[in-house]
């Protein structure tokens, strides 16, 4: 058996998502979000092409009847992925998410539209008091269950008086 040549100049590595912990339109994508979104009849989503990723995060995108101006916190991913699997996008408005097909998946891009206000990314981890305010000002968290249940065995050992 012959070896399989490789390529002369082999495609440039896709960097790992930005992770800045919001879960904001145009920041991460929760697992959450990606798992219901996989569900096309509940938000179908359009086809369309990205035309242009700005540095500062805008991206254009035409679908079918309209052109988009949608913004993302990681455009040197998405210009990556699009490097390398092509401009075809889905976007699934109701989800804020656009995606990427590539040959076994679809790289999922979190979006919010260009002209909204929209949160910078913190350059710290912050602090919260609680869980609600965190969901508040994050959008969205997962905590590990073994988490949830060392807090609830705390509330019981130590009552409130």
């Amino acid at each position: 058996m012959g070896a399989i040549p490789l390529p002369a100049v082999p495609p440039p590595a896709i960097p790992l998502p930005k992770s800045c912990g919001l879960y904001l339109p145009g920041h991460e994508v929760h697992w959450i979000q990606g798992i219901h979104s996989s569900d096309p009849g509940e938000r179908p989503p359009v086809p369309g092409r990205i035309l242009e990723i700005r540095d500062e995060g805008t991206v254009i995108v035409q679908l079918q009847d309209r052109a988009l101006e949608l913004w993302n916190h990681d455009p040197a991913r998405l210009t990556a992925v699009v490097a390398q699997h092509g401009s075809e996008a889905l976007y699934q408005e109701g989800w804020h998410l656009l995606r990427v097909p590539s040959e076994l998946t679809a790289y999922c891009f979190c979006t919010a539209l260009a002209g909204d206000p929209r949160r910078t990314c913190p350059t710290t981890p912050a602090r919260y008091a609680t869980a609600a305010e965190q969901l508040f000002e994050t959008g969205g968290f997962t905590i590990r269950a073994a988490d949830v249940l060392a807090s609830l065995e705390s509330r019981t050992e130590h009552p409130k008086s």
